[in-house]
Formats: C-alpha cells, structure tokens, sequence
C-alpha cells in the first residue's frame, strides 16, 4: 500500500454456482479472505444478522469477521501504514472446484478526486439537467467543476464554489452544445480529475412520423438532428429494441410490418465510432395499408444452427435487385458494441428466392455468440433479427446422468471420448464421498457407479479430465431412500 493513503478497500468475489433445493444455505463454495501484516489481522465486512434475521438486525451497522454467507468478501483498511501487506485467500469448502476468484482493490488518496459519473461513453442531450458526481478525501476546501467541448483543450465554468462536504452538483446542459469529445473536470487547490474518457453531447430525434406506402411497408420519417452524420432506426423484438438499418437522412423505409402494432425508436450517430446519441421514446405504429407491395420482401429468413463443432449462417431472399453485398457480424453481446466479421458474400441480383450459406469456424466452449446479416444497399443499410447460440448449453452435455433422483446407483453415458476420467462427489457440506475412476470412454459408452451408501439429500457430481485436469461435467443430483 503507498504512502498518502487514507482508505484502502481490497475485494474476493467468486461466481459461485447456485444451492439446491431446500440448502440451509444458499452458498455453495466458500472462501474466506483476510489481510494480515506484523501478525494483525484484517477481516471483512460482515452484518450481523445473528442466527434468525429481524427486521431490526438487517438494519445494524456492520462489523468486522468472518462471512460464510456471500460470495464477495471486502476488507477496509482505514488510514493505513504505507508498506507491504499479505491478502489470505483460504477455500474453506469448495464442493465444486476448482474455483477461479478474483481480487479487485480500490487506493482513496488524501486529497484525492476521482470523477465517477460522467466516467465516460455516456450520452447526453442539450437542455438535459444531469447529476455530476465524484468521490473525494473529506474536508480541504470547495470543488470547482467545468466542462469541456473538445477533449479537455479548453473548459467553461458549471460551478466554483461546490461546498466541501457535497460529492455533486446538477448541471444544466447548454442548449447549443454538440460534441463527441465532452468531458467534465472537478478541481480543489491541487487536486483535479477528470472524466476517464469522452462522452457525447447531441440532441434525441423528435418528431417521428410514419406513412403508408404499401402493405407491410411504411415510411419512417423525423426531425434532423444538428451534428448527426447518420441515424440508427431500431424496431421492437421478442425482447429487445432490434437494430434494423442504418441511414444518412431523416428518413427510413420499412419493411415486414404485418398489420399488427410495431414500436420504433430513433438514435443519432456522429462521425467517430460508437459516438451515438440516446435513442428517442419509442413510438408505436400500425400499418393500415391496402395497396399490394408490387416487390417482394427481400429478406426471407436468417438462422444460426451449431453444427460439427461450427455455426451454420444461412439466409433466403426474395428479389434482391439493387443489393450491393452481404455481410455476416457477430458479438459477444446483444447490442453488438463490439462487432467481428464473419464472412461477406456478394449477391447474384435475381428478382426470384436465393439461398445463402457461410461457416464460422472460429468460436470456442462456453460463449454465447450473437449474429446478425448486414444488408448493403445504396445510401442504406439495414440488418435481420439477431439469432443466438449459446454453446455453454451446447459443450455441457458431454455426459448424461440417469436416473436423477437416484436410490442405489447412477448411470452415466458418455457423449464424447474421453482416455482417463475421475468422478468426484460431494455433499452439501462440501465433504468429498464419493470418488471413481474410469478409462478409455468412447461415445455412447455408459458407466455405473454406487449410491446405496449415501444417506438422502443434495449432492454435487463433478467429472474431470484425469490429463488435464478440466472439468467435463457438472450436475447436481439427489439420492432418495
């Protein structure tokens, strides 16, 4: 820990996996962590809720000890002596190992700012009023805080005289600001921080309106946004507000819109990338339209299916006159912040249906995998509904165990070769009872293991690579008497 230090917060969490049910308690591995130096010792924030929880108890202050109740445990260090210190991290029970945890430690400074909010690739709108906030040592004297337009090269004055126990202040954000490069300073004598990166400033879309123009097809239209260079129309999935197209004008067509009712929003985008504005309130629309649609819909269907250790991508076209190429993007989140190519295919610009196909090779175990087919025309882009492949689902089947509840034996057939394996089981108390070996497992083959002796209750089954040491295979099971 360095010198001038007037708090010192470390943190162990854990993504533990969840009770059974009916478990006295709902942590299942348990860690404890503490920090000791010069033999004394440092132990986290616990409450003490005592054996029953009161409505009175839950509001007690917290203390100090040991907590065998969570899965993240913070130790405080208040004031502390600069110098060396040792964090203890002890696997008290870990029925389900091993166990990755992480570490997390957190240095307040005597006189120090730290700005937390705008920290960064936030959005904001002109007229807007937006609570700044900052963290900071206590006493020293009032906080200046200021804005800036262009990444900090020049600031305005919000506020010089912030008083020295208030960790905020309101701003009102100018009606005529435009930026993608705004960010916030908080000033006291020497001390000064800023937002960590920049933030943007530029106006929600406003006034979308719709027209009929055939069946399923309407025109989306609003008001230009000052600094825009391009706008994102997003539309109301199963779940989420879908992607889906991309425009330079204030100004989109829509396509599949049945005659039912549809929600659509608006965002704004600037030149720089992921430099969006918010998106507007959603609107909702029907399609009333009786005239036929003298072209076909262009998008038929987009899938995504595993196969052979691969993701299939294919997709089916009605007309596709006028298209310029085909692109395949995927993600490792919905909303696609961070997007890879898969592949791009040009198209054969045929009037009748085409079907499309591309493999994506590159993908790995336990991930989930968003894709979504990019559609460039002139001047417009558009997207298809988002399909999903969540291959933890899809590489967790390796084994499958039968029956489950159990009274005298388990039987476990193999879905994958495996040369040497060891099965381990655990009861709730994190107690090893069980251990069996097995070797040379072909597909399909299927292995019996003994239960008669274990009492009735929740336990944890664990299948391990004997080679390598990984985890193939997890599952919870009950024995029954």
């Amino acid at each position: 820990i360095p010198a001038n230090v007037s708090k010192a917060k470390v943190m162990v969490y854990w993504g533990d996996r969840e009770a059974g049910s009916g478990a006295t308690f709902a942590l299942v591995n348990n860690i404890d962590a503490k920090i000791v130096r010069n033999t004394i010792e440092y132990l986290p924030w616990v409450l003490d809720i005592g054996t029953t929880p009161t409505e009175a108890s839950c509001l007690e202050t917290a203390i100090k000890g040991k907590d065998s109740l969570n899965n993240m445990e913070q130790i405080q260090l208040d004031n502390p002596v600069a110098g060396t210190y040792d964090l203890t991290v002890f696997g008290k029970a870990i029925p389900f190992g091993p166990q990755k945890y992480y570490v997390v430690y957190e240095f307040d400074y005597i006189d120090e700012i730290v700005v937390t909010y705008p920290f960064g690739g936030e959005s904001f709108s002109p007229n807007e009023s937006q609570r700044i906030r900052w963290d900071a040592s206590a006493g020293f004297g009032n906080f200046v805080v200021d804005y800036s337009l262009d990444g900090g090269n020049s600031f305005t004055i919000i506020s010089s005289n912030v008083a020295s126990d208030l960790r905020f202040l309101d701003w009102s954000v100018p009606s005529s600001a435009t930026s993608r490069n705004a960010r916030i300073r908080v000033s006291r004598n020497t001390a000064t921080d800023w937002s960590d990166t920049t933030f943007v400033i530029i106006r929600i879309p406003s006034g979308l309106t719709f027209s009929d123009v055939y069946q399923g097809t309407s025109n989306l239209t609003w008001n230009a946004v000052t600094g825009a260079t391009a706008y994102d129309v997003f539309r109301l999935g199963t779940k989420y507000m879908d992607l889906v197209g991309t425009t330079t004008t204030p100004n989109f067509t829509l396509n599949n819109l049945g005659d039912t009712l549809n929600w659509f929003a608006v965002r704004a985008k600037m030149a720089t990338a992921q430099a969006n504005g918010r998106r507007s309130i959603a609107v909702s629309y029907k399609n009333n339209s009786l005239i036929p649609n003298p072209v076909p819909v262009k998008l038929i269907s987009f899938t995504a299916t595993y196969k052979n250790n691969n993701v299939q991508l294919d997709w089916t076209v009605g007309s596709e006159i006028g298209m310029l190429n085909y692109v395949v993007e995927k993600s490792n989140n919905y909303n696609f912040d961070i997007v890879e190519t898969v592949g791009q295919l040009a198209p054969t610009n045929q009037s009748s249906i085409h079907n499309y196909k591309l493999i994506d090779k590159n993908i790995s175990s336990n991930a989930t995998i968003y894709y979504r087919l990019k559609m460039v025309e002139s001047g417009k882009i558009s997207y298809s509904n988002i399909q999903v492949v969540k291959l933890d689902k899809l590489f967790s089947t390796e084994f499958l165990v039968s029956p489950n509840p159990s009274i005298n034996v388990i039987n476990l057939q193999s879905q994958t070769e495996v040369k040497n394996a060891v099965v381990r089981v655990f009861n709730e108390l994190g107690k090893e009872v069980l251990i069996a070996k097995f070797s040379n497992i072909k597909v399909g083959d299927k292995q019996s293991i003994q239960t008669n002796f274990l009492v009735s209750g929740n336990y944890f089954l664990s299948i391990f690579n004997a080679d390598n040491g990984a985890i193939i295979y997890k599952q919870q099971i009950s024995i029954i008497k």
